[in-house]
């Protein structure tokens, strides 16, 4: 009996997902850069793996106050909330929100409100 021989089966590829490189200037020495979805940074602690540790596991979060908050606040005072326009520096919501590597510090992205 003849065997044919088969091409064999390709496996579909998908498209690579966007990227985002965030690191230092490439001038600097020990320049060391940290590959992410760009997507996956949201207000609450997402999967990764450290590429400066190699530690996988979730984000540690942390908020700090952004130019959405300031903004805000400013916007309150001039329309004569002023008795309240301190709310949205204290707000998470209305907050950055940092997202670090639990394990050495580094922090692989940021999701900015504005």
């Amino acid at each position: 009996m003849d065997q044919q021989q088969y091409p064999p089966q390709q496996q579909q590829q998908y498209p690579p997902q966007q990227q985002q490189f965030v690191g230092v200037s490439p001038q600097a020495s020990n320049v060391t850069y940290v590959v992410t979805n760009q997507n996956s940074f949201g207000t609450t602690p997402c999967a990764f793996t450290c590429s400066n540790c190699g530690y996988q596991g979730q984000t540690y979060t942390s908020t700090e106050v952004g130019a959405f908050a300031i903004l805000m606040a400013l916007v309150l005072f001039v329309l004569g909330f002023w008795c309240c326009c301190w709310i949205p520096l204290v707000l998470d919501g209305c907050k950055d929100t940092s997202h670090s590597c639990p394990q050495c510090k580094r922090v692989v992205g940021t999701k900015t409100v504005m």
